[in-house]
């Protein structure tokens, strides 16, 4: 699933370590995330799980995206909005944002070149 988010959001979850994003509650979402259940000729609501989000700003085929695992899915029925608590970042894609793999793969590739200078003399 595909969320378009702001700027600020974008760069909050992807920079800054903002671990919840917040919809407003639309026809849209709550189609998407209520699940209509009948217990004991009552009806009421589960929040349906998903595991993977991903988080786009902009328009194009280049625009810039994250793709985060979710902890939980959850309604606040006080604000009328959804919550998704982030667990961590999957995947950067159309960023100039390097995560803590292409940083350690830097620092080995640097720490490599120093070895086989020193080699070499």
């Amino acid at each position: 699933m595909k969320i378009s988010v702001s700027k600020e959001v974008f760069d909050g979850i992807a920079q800054e370590g903002v671990r919840l994003l917040v919809k407003k509650s639309k026809p849209y979402w709550a189609k998407e995330f209520l699940e209509p259940k009948l217990i004991d000729n009552t009806l009421e609501y589960t929040v349906r799980q998903i595991s993977h989000l991903t988080l786009c700003n902009g328009l194009g085929g280049d625009k810039p995206s994250i793709k985060v695992s979710i902890e939980k899915v959850q309604y606040n029925k006080k604000e009328d909005q959804f919550e998704f608590i982030i667990k961590d970042i999957v995947k950067y894609k159309n960023t100039d944002i390097k995560d803590d793999k292409d940083l350690i793969i830097q620092k080995l590739l640097e720490e490599k070149a120093l070895l086989e200078k020193s080699l070499l003399k």
